[in-house]
């Protein structure tokens, strides 16, 4: 597919897979590019839930916290610099046809700010929602 390298994260019940933009963009400029990726992996028969990849309200597992289903930490397990969103729009274009063009999969240098955003810094162990409980009083 020629996809630059992607961020893989474990959520702690499979992986999630994230290519992190190098800008913000808005949800019109998104769903053409996830609806491309939905396109793609569809056509690659890659098993994944299709209802996920296009969907704008789904939020992420942050890194760092436990997924209450299965008590596993969502971690990091392959970071990826940032993509130019050029390069998806090349690559998943409006008309979700995607090309093979071997120079659109370069990506930028840099680290992804994504995962230093979502890094949950603490100096004790993740806790669980269900089992935090209030004080009487």
């Amino acid at each position: 597919s020629k996809m630059p390298r992607p961020m893989i994260v474990s959520s702690g019940n499979g992986l999630h897979v994230y290519w992190i933009l190098s800008e913000a963009i808005t949800p019109d400029v998104w769903q053409p590019l996830a609806d491309g990726l939905k396109k793609l992996h569809t056509d690659l028969g890659f098993d994944v839930d299709p209802k996920v990849t296009a969907d704008l309200a789904r939020v992420l597992r942050p890194v760092g916290t436990v997924n209450p289903r299965g008590g596993k930490e969502v971690r990091v397990l392959m970071d990826a610099p940032g993509t130019e969103l050029h390069i998806l729009q090349n690559l998943l274009r409006k008309d979700n046809q995607y090309v093979t063009d071997p120079v659109t999969s370069q990506h930028t240098p840099e680290g992804s700010g994504l995962l230093s955003a979502l890094a949950v810094q603490q100096d004790f162990p993740p806790a669980v929602a269900e089992v935090v409980e209030m004080p009487a009083g």
